[in-house]
């Protein structure tokens, strides 16, 4: 209690400063945007009649020529975390034209650079910072909800209120219910958000989990991984030889980005879209797939019946990078662990058949193995047969490689003439792309957050997640399954004071 008295006689400002959450923070107090006519101030009001006047467009082309200064920034808090560079040209402090700043080189010889980056949706940012309804100070509610009436305070008043509210909240009850919810748009990996993600630190708030709020986290990759971010930069698009866009928009959503595939298909790649719409990235693909929508697991379920079927798969790749050669129980349905063989075997030592010594043997890097390698060596594990075990208690039961039950499961309701009932999708189209997908050399599926806001889209990828097991894609230079391919600002933990930071980013 002393420690929060003395936190009472701070500085608000100092309270807050550190955090550098001024807009964040604005929401604790319910101080909201105002209307565009709330705004207008006589101080707007003389800018406005100070402004020249252009008799025609071609005076106003002619001046945005004419600059006092560049500047180099970003457009950040914009739901993008691209971060592009850009070229500002400033003239009597105002920002009056942007252009892309090409100061990316290449990550290696073999790959384009990164140019160009940015687009029209961060081009335009200059025009909102000074578009009528921009909210240029503290703007307290001074009647009810709705009513329309808003008074303005200084800063110093908004953010004395703002940490008089949270000291009384962390007095009452704990800083836990200080919730920090960083939204989508809120996100830019920059200084800003960093000390935001500090000061909630700091404090043991409790930070809400916002991708799950806005149904952007991937569940199928976080129920099949344990985490999501398993993926390369964009630049590695190009060293991919098929590239199938699965839910996605590239051409809208990635401008920065797209351009990596369409180089790819220089080189001979191919480009498969998977949409229900012919969308603007559709256009330009070598395949555009359309199945009824709420039908791509099947979809993709039934490509991997084709790639098992047709012996298809990287054999040696499903053997060691995979969990389809574990032993399964015929009565339970569950792997086979060492706590079923014996007394003293640990629940979390799961067990193949090793071919090359013909008995059982512990899968290398399980949880219970205790090592961190999957590498095989000398062992050969079974991916088909059914064989019995001897359990602790005496009985015997049948045991087989998950990979036995998944092609039983595939072959009975995945075969492409019954996948084709359900998506829509002819079976030679299907037999096709499974084919083309398993045949390349680096092969990635694109299904960005699209993907990951519709009723169990958690299967839909885990499916794709399949598809690039099957075929040896996962971890491999210009293959896998991307989702974003976002990462923070380097060193940005350390300014995090030593915490985790946000849920997601573990």
């Amino acid at each position: 209690m002393d420690g929060m008295e003395h936190a009472g006689r701070m500085s608000r400002r100092q309270f807050l400063g550190r955090g550098a959450v001024l807009a964040l923070s604005l929401g604790l107090l319910r101080i909201e945007a105002a209307p565009a006519a709330a705004t207008t101030s006589a101080a707007a009001a003389a800018t406005e009649a100070a402004a020249p006047v252009y008799a025609s467009w071609q005076d106003l082309y002619r001046k945005s020529w004419k600059w006092d200064r560049v500047v180099y920034s970003s457009h950040g808090r914009a739901n993008c975390m691209s971060a592009c560079s850009w070229s500002v040209f400033v003239k009597d402090g105002l920002v009056w034209r942007e252009e892309q700043n090409a100061v990316y080189d290449a990550a290696e010889e073999s790959v384009p650079d990164f140019n160009p980056r940015g687009c029209q949706k961060g081009g335009c940012y200059s025009h909102l910072m000074y578009e009528p309804s921009r909210l240029m100070h503290p703007i307290q509610r001074a009647g009810e909800r709705g009513s329309g009436k808003w008074k303005r305070v200084s800063w110093d008043d908004a953010l004395g209120a703002i940490a008089d509210a949270m000291i009384d909240a962390s007095v009452a009850n704990g800083t836990g219910t200080i919730v920090y919810d960083n939204g989508t748009t809120n996100l830019d990996f920059g200084p800003d958000h960093t000390g935001e993600t500090q000061l909630f630190e700091l404090l043991a708030s409790t930070n809400i989990e916002s991708w799950a709020g806005v149904g952007d986290m991937p569940h199928g990759v976080a129920q099949t991984w344990g985490m999501y971010n398993c993926e390369g930069t964009s630049d590695d698009c190009f060293k991919s030889d098929f590239i199938i866009v699965w839910v996605g928009n590239p051409s809208y959503t990635r401008i920065p980005d797209i351009h990596f595939m369409h180089e790819a298909r220089y080189r001979g790649a191919k480009l498969v879209v998977i949409a229900p719409d012919y969308n603007a990235t559709a256009v330009h693909a070598d395949y555009w797939i359309n199945p009824q929508i709420g039908t791509d697991a099947a979809l993709a379920l039934s490509m991997a019946q084709v790639i098992v079927e047709e012996n298809l798969y990287k054999e040696d790749y499903v053997r060691e990078q995979t969990d389809l050669a574990i032993l399964v129980r015929d009565d339970t349905h569950r792997y086979l662990r060492g706590a079923d063989l014996s007394a003293t075997g640990g629940k979390d030592v799961l067990q193949f058949w090793d071919e090359s010594s013909d008995q059982l043997a512990v899968v290398p890097g399980c949880e219970g193995e205790g090592s961190t390698s999957l590498a095989l060596g000398s062992l050969r594990p079974a991916l088909t047969g059914r064989r019995e075990v001897t359990l602790a208690d005496g009985k015997t039961v049948g045991v087989r490689p998950l990979f036995d039950v998944l092609r039983a499961h595939l072959d009975n309701g995945y075969r492409p003439e019954q996948a084709a009932k359900v998506t829509g999708v002819t079976p030679a189209t299907i037999r096709r792309i499974a084919r083309e997908l398993a045949k390349a050399n680096s092969a990635m599926i694109f299904s960005s957050w699209g993907a990951c806001k519709h009723y169990h889209s958690d299967l839909v990828q885990r499916a794709e997640i399949l598809l690039m097991a099957l075929t040896g894609n996962q971890g491999k230079s210009g293959g896998g399954l991307r989702v974003a391919a976002w990462w923070e600002l380097d060193g940005q933990r350390a300014l995090w004071g030593g915490g985790s930071g946000p849920a997601w980013m573990t």
